[in-house]
């Protein structure tokens, strides 16, 4: 959290400062503290205007920055439910945006956002908002919506516009990068009333664009919530599975067809998880999501290996092989 105060020193004179909160967690995510960090801007001839503009914008892109957002679409709702309209409200995330960060440095990684942000405004009507949230996440605010019918068609072609606009390579340090977006939409007063409700539904559908592969979009609807709340549970209980032992191994053998011999095995992992087996297809990408992947592939490479003769061992006859 950040904001702009001011502040009596031991003198009674009052001078403007930055103040900036954050917070700090444990391992598991849970707040332990707060840790406040002021800064006197008086000396540096800062006005008001200076001090609302951080405040309420982002400084490396200029967007309204999540105070601001909150206020705007806050007051957007107000005005929409007295008028009988709707409110489009977007969650956008960058497709590739770490790699481009962990390869080329956070350098690039700002000039991309800086970039994107443009290309989010032109797309835009100028009474709606284009906020950036932090990170590689915007979020685009649509008012003033007639019926759920021009809704429905609104988003659909201003989503359809920020795809396209993001797809466009980006011209970085002389390097041409390929980036994209995924978004979810969520409309008021469908999928939510309040503020906190859409922006939960929009995130939840963000994430839903992005597990059918991203570079789309995705409407709200309700029975995300249950892939939501099964996934969060996935997560919680992979956290302990090596430690419960419920991970193994299943060895199938890979066959020479030309020799009719097996000619080595693969090694496949399995989960009997709290409500049984839980596809692979479904846990490793999760797995990987959370960082887990050079953890269980030690624990991989430290089971024993099946034992077999690779190469030297011939087809069965009970499995159909002439």
């Amino acid at each position: 959290m950040k904001s702009g105060t001011d502040a009596r020193t031991a003198r009674p004179d009052i001078y403007p400062e930055w103040l900036k909160i954050n917070a700090v967690t444990d391992r598991d995510g849970n707040v332990r503290h707060y840790l406040g960090i002021f800064s006197d801007i008086g000396d540096h001839g800062q006005t008001g205007q200076d001090v609302e503009r951080f405040a309420f914008y982002d400084a490396l892109t200029g967007l309204p920055n999540r105070t601001l957002l909150h206020e705007r679409l806050k007051h957007g709702l107000m005005r929409s439910k007295r008028d009988g309209k709707m409110v489009g409200v977007f969650y956008l995330d960058l497709d590739g945006f770490k790699t481009l960060n962990d390869t080329k440095g956070h350098q690039a990684g700002d000039l991309l956002l800086q970039q994107a942000a443009e290309r989010l405004k032109q797309v835009v009507r100028p009474s709606d908002t284009v906020a950036r949230l932090g990170g590689d996440e915007f979020t685009v605010v649509l008012c003033e919506l007639e019926d759920e019918e021009t809704a429905m068609q609104t988003a659909r072609r201003v989503a359809g516009d920020i795809l396209g606009a993001l797809r466009r390579p980006f011209h970085i340090h002389g390097h041409e990068i390929i980036s994209g977006g995924s978004i979810g939409i969520a409309l008021f007063p469908r999928d939510g009333s309040t503020c906190s409700e859409l922006a939960k539904h929009a995130d939840i559908a963000m994430y839903q664009a992005k597990e059918d592969g991203g570079q789309k979009y995705a409407f709200f609807a309700p029975e995300m919530n249950h892939q939501l709340e099964r996934r969060v549970s996935l997560e919680n209980q992979l956290r302990h599975a090596l430690g419960r032992n419920e991970l193994s191994l299943a060895f199938q053998p890979v066959v020479d067809a030309r020799q009719g011999r097996v000619a080595g095995v693969e090694a496949l992992m399995r989960w009997d998880g709290f409500d049984g087996s839980i596809s692979p297809l479904e846990f490793i990408p999760i797995l990987e999501n959370l960082g887990l992947g050079a953890e269980v592939a030690r624990w991989t490479l430290g089971r024993p290996a099946m034992p077999c003769a690779t190469g030297h061992s011939p087809v069965p006859k009970s499995c159909g092989w002439p």
